[in-house]
């Protein structure tokens, strides 16, 4: 997940809301984490059952169309499922009503062209109302943004600048863009031990990203001890989370 009006929707969007009181099977089967405004401790993207969230974050909606949390929780359970176009139908309306982390992975979406065309200057308008929101992983997406050039110019002190604002508050997405930083030396004076640091942080959050990017400086024996089995270990538990990265790694380790 993750011009601007893509969709025509006959919901009226100023009449969304966040919460319902109770927890509901949506909320159980598909609720983000990350989200301050869930409803319950959430379900990491890459074990949401997919068919089961999707059955019941409709059944929600459809109880519920007012709750923007049902809108976006089923984006999640239809990106887990790869229907990327239904994924972005379900989450403009409660990415319009505010909702930030909605506007986050419409963000997301945009960027990558998931289901919708791809559209960096669109993704960077909505990553940007969820980072003034103080949504950490939004943060992280603006600052992805500006390292890359993505709907902007590229601005490493800008790019440093919020990814340093997201990585305060402990955002494991911050902590390996950060990472990167150090790791190449853009912006910041090169620094193999502080990407390890922070690739470790992000590790630690269970973030695939950060473990892949742990594991190859482990192999390598770039700012920490070399260590494969060690790097093995990491690269299978981002792999569980279907990192192509790790994934090929894990390929190319094993033996002939």
């Amino acid at each position: 997940m993750r011009g601007i009006a893509i969709f025509v929707f006959l919901v009226s969007l100023g009449s969304l809301t966040a919460r319902a009181e109770e927890i509901d099977a949506c909320d159980r089967l598909a609720a983000n984490p990350d989200d301050p405004q869930k409803v319950g401790p959430g379900v990491a993207f890459f074990e949401i059952d997919g068919p089961p969230a999707v059955d019941a974050c409709r059944a929600a909606v459809k109880t519920h169309p007012r709750f923007a949390r049902f809108h976006y929780q089923l984006a999640l359970a239809l990106a887990r499922t790869k229907q990327y176009a239904e994924a972005a139908a379900a989450i403009q309306p409660a990415a319009e009503a505010g909702y930030a982390a909605a506007q986050a992975d419409l963000g997301y979406l945009l960027r990558d062209g998931l289901g919708v065309d791809l559209d960096a200057f669109a993704a960077l308008h909505w990553s940007m109302l969820a980072a003034q929101q103080g949504y950490s992983p939004a943060m992280n997406d603006v600052g992805y943004s500006y390292a890359n050039g993505l709907g902007v110019a590229v601005d490493v002190e800008q790019a440093l600048a919020w990814y340093r604002r997201a990585v305060a508050v402990g955002d494991r997405y911050a902590q390996k863009h950060l990472g990167d930083m150090y790791k190449d030396g853009r912006g910041v004076q090169q620094s193999d031990g502080e990407a390890v640091r922070l690739y470790r942080l992000s590790a630690e959050q269970g973030y695939r990203g950060g473990e892949t990017a742990l594991g190859l400086m482990v192999l390598e024996g770039r700012g920490a001890p070399q260590d494969r089995a060690a790097a093995i270990k990491l690269f299978k538990r981002a792999a569980a989370q279907e990192e192509p990265n790790a994934i090929a790694e894990l390929q190319r380790l094993s033996p002939k």
